[in-house]
């Protein structure tokens, strides 16, 4: 990871990010900007003390992007009228410090203004109108005519984005705001037929646990790819694909907001760091284990780790191999030792037995970085970095808890691989090897390891923040390709062929599969945000060319690419309505049908029999009364 990125993130998180509710006590303001050839648009508030991200607001920033996105793709596509060449948007989510909740839209010769709720039927009519209209105030409520006008605006730019192929590369499972709201969506990529999995409309009946509505993190397939989960609105779901159904996970003992979650490698559990209801941040109060058939309760391991009684704290979690270990890396993120002895310069590792949650700890001077399992499930190794000084290397037996120092460098460094004793890692691009026995390392000949980095988009795509602290752009995702050789499988034998990074991606390949050329220029070319590969089915991925709406390609070498976001909108998309409540064998539905489906070019018109059916009740319900008046006539 590049020293850029982590003076990025480390501010990030340490300063800027604040809570989505109304701010505690207003003590400085933030400038967000994104910006593309038409638009620029800039996010202003006056926000309280500086506290790490809460899923709200990053659900919000997220929306913001998406926003800009739209409005790039509309003023390249329609008659401008009075906007002209550059549309200035400038918003307050807050509305605190003097600053009013508002979106206010300036083009060259005219203004809109768009108060809460920003939804994007409200900010489509506003780009429509604001065209012909010289000063337009969006109303609160639309006409069944401007919201239809909308939806076909709408329906124009789907923006789809961040696809994860399944373990046998068949499908894609990915975001989209095709919907009118952002929801994940599964296409077969032979048949290309698409389902939307409807988590978003699940949850929206329910109490908002953060704030903000948002899918923040990519869909997670099962290992067996038989089922997807990711976090909505904070909620732990799970979708069987094979049965058109899904499952809310978070049950009345564990409301809190889920943060992220993590599949067991025999799919058989799901592991959720979890931040209290309504919390001003996405570090960790808990971490919970739940059962993906939604059978068995949430168990919540708060009271087998102990450093949670101290405060919220960075949490990551590492199942090991053979799925009988969960490693929980806590990161104290702190300066000195507190009064009661806990160093919170340091890390603490935190070893779960799957079984019978018998919970083992170490602290680990440094902040953890980086962290692996060995293939055997073993060992675990850690890249931990102090305050000052050097990064260290370091080697963790799962029996015992020793903690060995392996190597040390000035440079940058990142784990690939373990098998044994022996760790794989990148220094500064160069392919190496540590052997723990001999607290040495050594480069791996005839392994070549290339770096290719995408445009920023994690957060949507904003080219930066002004404040006191950050300067720098937000860095973009990159994966590491690492063509091995002979010398590599012999000493690091059964390596993973993927790796998933905070950062992005490793991917490690036999010579000449997935060549790093080619993905470079593929990625210059059509300005990727986020790439996914398998040798079945190539390169997927989301671009957002000139910052407009992003779809989806898939695209392999001395071929055209595939516009998968082209021919979803030429087909109809079904959707999941199938939810089970926690607890829920089989009632309880959220709705009695399965699966629908709707119009992709023109989002939310669902084409679904109820109205049909309804009326067709009614008819039955008159008819039967006059059959049985006629009847006691008789």
């Amino acid at each position: 990871m590049s020293a850029r990125y982590f003076k990025y993130t480390c501010a990030v998180l340490a300063t800027l990010f604040q809570t989505m509710g109304a701010p505690a006590h207003a003590t400085h303001a933030i400038s967000y900007r994104w910006q593309s050839p038409h638009v620029t648009m800039t996010y202003q508030d006056v926000v309280g003390t500086p506290v790490p991200p809460s899923y709200g607001f990053r659900a919000n920033m997220q929306d913001l992007g998406h926003k800009k996105r739209l409005a790039e793709s509309f003023l390249r596509t329609f008659d401008r009228g009075l906007i002209g060449d550059r549309l200035d948007i400038q918003v307050s989510i807050y509305g605190d410090g003097g600053i009013p909740a508002s979106m206010v839209l300036t083009g060259r010769e005219s203004k809109a203004t768009v108060e809460p709720p920003f939804t994007d039927q409200r900010f489509a009519f506003a780009l429509r109108g604001m065209a012909e209209t010289s000063d337009l105030a969006v109303p609160q409520k639309l006409t069944s005519d401007q919201l239809a006008e909308a939806r076909k605006l709408l329906g124009r730019f789907p923006d789809d984005a961040l696809p994860v192929l399944s373990p046998d590369g068949k499908r894609i499972a990915f975001l989209s705001w095709r919907g009118e709201a952002v929801d994940a969506y599964v296409t077969d990529l032979d048949s290309m037929r698409t389902t939307r999995l409807g988590a978003t409309r699940a949850v929206s009946s329910l109490p908002l646990l953060a704030y903000s509505h948002g899918i923040l993190h990519l869909p997670m397939w099962s290992p067996d790819g038989s089922m997807i989960a990711y976090v909505a609105d904070a909620r732990a779901v799970v979708v069987d694909t094979s049965r058109n159904s899904g499952r809310l996970l978070n049950s009345p003992e564990v409301d809190d907001a889920i943060i992220e979650i993590a599949w067991s490698p025999d799919g058989q559990m799901l592991a959720g760091t979890v931040a209290a209801r309504e919390a001003s941040t996405v570090h960790a109060q808990d971490v919970v284990l739940l059962d993906p058939t939604g059978k068995r309760a949430p168990v919540s391991l708060k009271e087998r780790l102990p450093i949670f009684r101290h405060g919220d704290f960075e949490a990551r979690l590492f199942w090991s191999p053979d799925s009988e270990t969960l490693g929980i890396v806590v990161n104290l993120n702190g300066s000195v030792r507190d009064s009661e002895g806990i160093d919170t310069r340091n890390t603490m590792l935190y070893l779960i037995d799957a079984a019978s949650l018998d919970t083992r700890s170490v602290e680990v001077t440094g902040w953890a970085a980086d962290a692996v399992w060995s293939v055997g499930s073993d060992t675990l190794a850690l890249v931990v970095r102090p305050r000052e000084g050097r990064a260290r290397l370091v080697n963790i037996a799962a029996s015992s808890l020793e903690v060995e120092d392996v190597y040390s460098t000035e440079g940058q460094m990142f784990i690939f691989g373990v098998a044994g004793r022996r760790i794989g890692f990148i220094e500064d691009d160069a392919p190496m090897v540590a052997d723990a026995d001999a607290r040495k390392a050594e480069r791996i000949p005839n392994v070549r390891v290339e770096t290719v980095n995408f445009i920023p988009g994690f957060f949507g795509g904003y080219l930066g923040v002004e404040s006191e602290t950050i300067t720098d752009n937000e860095p973009g995702r990159r994966i590491v390709l690492i063509e091995y050789s002979e010398g590599l499988r012999a000493k690091l034998p059964g390596l993973a062929e993927r790796l998933p990074k905070d950062w992005g991606e490793i991917f490690i390949t036999p010579p000449g599969t997935l060549k790093a050329e080619w993905v470079s220029q593929f990625v210059r070319t059509h300005e990727v945000v986020h790439l996914d590969w398998s040798p079945r089915s190539g390169v997927v991925a989301s671009v957002s060319p000139g910052g407009g709406s992003s779809r989806i390609l898939q695209a392999r070498p001395a071929e055209k690419p595939r516009d998968l976001s082209a021919e979803i909108d030429r087909r109809k998309v079904e959707v999941i309505d199938r939810w089970l409540k926690f607890g829920e064998a089989g009632g309880g539905d959220y709705a009695t049908n399965p699966t629908h489906t709707e119009k992709t070019g023109n989002p939310g018109l669902v084409e679904s029999a109820r109205p049909a059916l309804i009326l067709l009740a009614v008819l039955l319900a008159v008819g039967l009364g006059i059959l049985i008046r006629r009847l006691r006539a008789a």
